[in-house]
């Protein structure tokens, strides 16, 4: 599990965690594919948005790298036709 931090934070100064088990780290940009959607997620639709996606970036002919990253956007708490989510894919290179 991740969290993003706002861009006002950097590395130097993010808010250090009280839970010895959390880590802060900055992972390097990058270029993702993504789908979004709303809802609650489960396996059956995390699976059908995921290889939607797969056929989207084989017919632009791009080149992936990794496994498919699930995006969710809501606490738990909320209501799960209000729930914003996306599968995405990290791209080997983007040339278009």
């Amino acid at each position: 599990m991740a969290f993003s931090l706002p861009l006002k934070y950097s590395i130097d100064n993010a808010p250090i965690p009280i839970n010895p088990h959390v880590n802060i780290e900055q992972i390097p940009k990058r270029i993702l594919a993504s789908i979004k959607f709303s809802g609650k997620t489960n396996e059956e639709r995390i699976n059908k948005y995921s290889q939607e996606l797969r056929k989207l970036v084989e017919v632009e002919q791009l080149h992936t790298k990794g496994g498919i990253i699930l995006f969710r956007y809501n606490s738990p708490f909320t209501p799960g036709f209000l729930r914003k989510n996306e599968v995405a894919i990290e791209l080997e290179k983007f040339n278009k």
